[in-house]
């Protein structure tokens, strides 16, 4: 059933009230030697707990693929938060806030993998604030238990440049 909500228009009042009457094609005319209809009482007005709230990060990751973290240290002076969500089956992603408060610093870190359909191949990267970058390449040598492995890492303001290779067993 829909329903029509009319503003109200007195000019005697300070503010327009909102009115709860039927939708037009629901009024029906008076029949003789009937009571009217009773009016429908309008819908219950649910309480909104706002955006944001942790109740509502908990009711979007339920059932899916993403988990948030949270630790303080309060002697060291230290916040942790991270997030981390598996956007599909081959994409993950991560956010990372470390604070030190007794060092009065805090560094950001973003991260991202992504698998090869076959499962082959991964790629993994990473960048912080502090401008450092880092990938690394897994490529398994199939069907030999090897991998073989190919690293990056730039530290950027200490001019610091770091590249491996790698081979692993298992």
């Amino acid at each position: 059933m829909g329903t029509v909500h009319a503003v109200e228009a007195n000019p005697q009042k300070a503010g327009a009230s909102v009115g709860y009457i039927p939708a037009p094609s629901m009024v029906q005319p008076p029949v003789a030697g009937q009571p009217p209809p009773a009016q429908q009482e309008p819908p219950p007005q649910k309480e909104d707990d706002g955006p944001g709230t942790f109740e509502d990060l908990h009711k979007a990751c339920k059932g899916t693929n993403c988990q948030a973290g949270f630790n303080l240290t309060p002697g060291a002076g230290g916040l942790h938060l991270s997030y981390h969500h598996k956007l599909d089956k081959q994409v993950q992603m991560g956010v990372e806030l470390e604070t030190s408060l007794r060092m009065r610093e805090s560094v950001a870190t973003f991260g991202y993998q992504v698998d090869s359909e076959d499962g082959s191949t991964t790629f993994k990267a990473q960048a912080d604030t502090n401008w450092c970058v880092g990938a690394t390449l897994e490529k398994k040598l199939l069907p030999m238990p090897f991998s073989l492995i190919l690293s990056g890492f730039a530290n950027h303001p200490k001019s610091s440049y770091r590249f491996g290779i790698g081979f692993m067993v298992g």
